[in-house]
């Protein structure tokens, strides 16, 4: 009957561990582009300079880790991948509204507020990762 628990606690934590490296490899590379847009935002680029970048390096970077992260239907059902969903959804594809947003607000067609918005939802799902993923 102990053996259960054990059983249990080590099921739950293949699948943590397994939930973390799949979020992991989607996420480093995804802030990493987000940190980028945001430098652009804070030092004021304009318009222009936002394009370019986003053209450039953002969209290819973007969609090689949206390809090699594909998720499977499967993956996307799985209860033993939540992290990683939140992550496909409130960071790596979210990372293309928040680069948008950079580029309208440099327009001067939205305001700040909708911008820290999208940074906000990124943030939640970056803190989250830590505090499941980053001691294990």
């Amino acid at each position: 009957m102990r053996l259960l628990p054990l059983l249990l606690l080590f099921s739950t934590s293949a699948f943590a561990s397994t939930d973390c490296e799949k979020a992991e490899s989607m996420l480093s590379p995804s802030v990493h582009l987000v940190v980028q847009a945001l430098r652009l935002h804070k030092q004021n680029a304009d318009h222009k300079t936002i394009a370019q970048w986003r053209v450039n390096t953002f969209n290819p970077e973007i969609e090689k880790i949206i390809t090699a992260n594909e998720l499977s239907p499967k993956e996307l059902m799985s209860p033993d991948l939540s992290l990683t969903r939140e992550v496909y959804n409130d960071v790596m594809m979210r990372s293309k509204i928040y680069v948008g947003h950079v580029y309208s607000y440099s327009k001067g067609t939205i305001n700040e507020d909708a911008v820290e918005e999208q940074r906000k939802a990124i943030n939640a799902v970056v803190q989250k990762f830590k505090s499941i993923c980053v001691s294990q």
